[in-house]
């Protein structure tokens, strides 16, 4: 089975020192729970279009010096690109797994990073968002620095989406604006509109999301652990949402309130519902947790105009953590026994 990761934000403390004990020195507890997203599809069988595989390139191995801790991937014209934390470093990879450039190294200067949270492309341009560095560094599709912007005083920042007129989308941590429009020059525009007025009612634990773009206008905000997913078109919702094939529950939190500040935690573990969100100009591709004996295996698609669902592979092993789909090949991050880059392509007839 996937090995479900521990809640991505462990607890969030508010201080206030307005907030106390009540009148018998014992701690408020408030429970927050969450209403169902409404106005989703019926749920689908899955339709199984792959379960055997050909595999292009399996890289990394304890004699390595390239494949240390890759964490981020990003299709790229016929290959991939990987961030690797152990090394601090972006590299593009062909379909058969060929180095074709390199660059970064740990630090705060030019063309350096600390703590890279995603990457993003449009066209030939390639965005990194380092969160570590509060800015967002743009290359060519050789692996060139042409220009980094500054992100500074945003809550949380946790990944950024790429728009035609060089400003971005923002994802925070920020509970009153989780996501914002920014500007070339990294300066707030405006609050992005929520794609359903309950999400503004979930606590920021329940409403963790992930964002990504597939190149063009449109672009997807996916709930980690909760019911669906919504696509947007530049800076606004569309009507297309879609729930997942396996519907997961938004998880309720306890807050409870102490003397010096307020403590919310997430009351059990929560069942992934993604583990990784890969979108293209057409599909939508999700590498799905779940608690079913399949759990972490399935990579479900949709398309990304209609939200309606096209079909499933199931991949050999359960221990991915990061996904990227070109076509037909299939980029997967895998860390059993340690961490490899594998790219496979489903083998036909299956």
């Amino acid at each position: 089975m996937i090995r479900i990761r521990l809640v991505r934000v462990i607890a969030i403390f508010l201080m206030s020192a307005a907030m106390g004990c009540d009148a018998e020195g014992e701690p408020n507890k408030a429970l927050v729970t969450a209403e169902r997203v409404p106005n989703l599809p019926e749920l689908s069988e899955r339709l199984v279009l792959a379960s055997k595989w050909d595999t292009l390139f399996i890289l990394g191995d304890v004699n390595d010096s390239l494949v240390l801790n890759p964490s981020r991937l990003a299709s790229h014209s016929n290959g991939v690109l990987v961030f690797d934390r152990g090394s601090q470093s972006l590299y593009r990879l062909t379909s058969e797994g060929a180095l074709d450039w390199r660059t970064g190294r740990e630090g705060g200067g030019p063309g350096e990073f600390r703590r890279v949270r995603c990457i993003s492309t449009r066209g030939s341009k390639i965005f990194l968002f380092d969160s570590g560095n509060q800015r967002v560094s743009q290359y060519t599709s050789a692996g060139r620095l042409v220009n980094e912007t500054m992100l500074a005083g945003y809550a949380g920042p946790e990944c950024i989406v790429p728009l035609s007129d060089g400003r971005f989308i923002l994802r925070t941590m920020d509970p009153e604006q989780p996501i914002v429009l920014v500007d070339q020059s990294g300066v707030l525009v405006r609050p992005i509109v929520l794609p359903w007025e309950g999400m503004s009612a979930l606590h920021p634990l329940a409403a963790q999301f992930a964002v990504a773009g597939g190149g063009g206008e449109r672009w997807v905000l996916a709930f980690y652990y909760g019911e669906g997913w919504f696509v947007y078109s530049g800076t606004e919702p569309t009507p297309v949402r879609a729930g997942y094939l396996e519907r997961t529950k938004f998880p309720a939190v306890l807050t409870e309130t102490e003397e010096g500040g307020v403590r919310s935690r997430i009351v059990s573990r929560p069942i992934d519902a993604i583990v990784s969100l890969a979108v293209d100009e057409e599909r939508v591709h999700m590498l799905f947790g779940g608690e079913s004996d399949e759990a972490g295996r399935w990579i479900d698609s949709f398309d990304l105009a209609s939200g309606n669902y096209v079909g499933s592979a199931l991949l050999p092993d359960d221990d991915y953590s990061a996904l990227a789909v070109d076509g037909e090949v299939y980029y997967l991050i895998s860390r059993d026994p340690f961490p490899q880059i594998i790219a496979l392509t489903p083998a036909w007839p299956h």
